[in-house]
């Protein structure tokens, strides 16, 4: 019943990200750590699935609202101090995966599952998806099934990735190819955004 999935998500939206944190939530099983933050419109749930999500999460749902998405028998599993702006979708029909110090730009959209058949012969494909940490995901992103964007990268804003991509790499364009190599010492860290005042208040400021 899409409708009836749909009204239940989104009252368990506002009840797991406003009043239950660091707990699980009903049938949509939805476990939120430490400290979250939300700007704006709360994230719109839907499905039946298994979202997790780490600590210091920060969503930016200002003008355009984040969607996140798991079906039934399937997990969005999310890392700690993440950073996911407005208007980005992450949808699981089978497994996303994405790490610490991740940051996603406005409308970036991670699907692992094409939804529909592209031949009469074909199957639909859906293929888990891996996003490492410290990457960052760029304004108008899209990641397609099966792909791995290795720890470190970045891809640039309207990129289709259809591929794996290496870490510590830029990569831009449709489909997403490397452009260069990244200069990332060993041992660091995408900056915490969680903890960056400047841009928190740049970002109450929009809401």
């Amino acid at each position: 019943m899409p409708h009836k999935l749909y009204d239940t998500a989104r009252v368990a939206s506002e009840t797991a990200f406003g009043l239950l944190r660091g707990r699980v939530v009903g049938a949509l099983g939805v476990t939120l750590g430490r400290r979250p933050i939300f700007l704006g419109s709360r994230p719109r749930l839907i499905g039946s699935g298994q979202i997790r999500v780490g600590d210091y999460l920060l969503v930016s749902g200002a003008t355009w609202r984040v969607t996140l998405c798991a079906e039934e028998g399937a997990v969005l599993q999310i890392g700690d101090c993440c950073f996911i702006n407005q208007g980005v979708t992450l949808s699981a029909r089978e497994r996303i995966t994405i790490g610490d110090n991740v940051m996603f730009g406005d409308g970036a959209t991670v699907l692992d599952t094409d939804f529909h058949q592209v031949d009469a012969s074909a199957a639909i494909k859906t293929r888990p998806i891996v996003i490492g940490d410290n990457v960052w995901i760029s304004r108008d992103v899209l990641i397609s099934p099966g792909v791995t964007v290795g720890a470190g990268s970045v891809i640039a804003a309207g990129s289709v990735v259809t591929r794996d991509i290496p870490p510590g790499v830029l990569a831009a364009g449709t489909p997403a190819r490397v452009v260069r190599e990244l200069e990332l010492p060993d041992g660091w860290v995408r900056q915490d955004v969680t903890r960056n005042k400047p841009l928190l208040n740049a970002l109450r400021r929009s809401r």
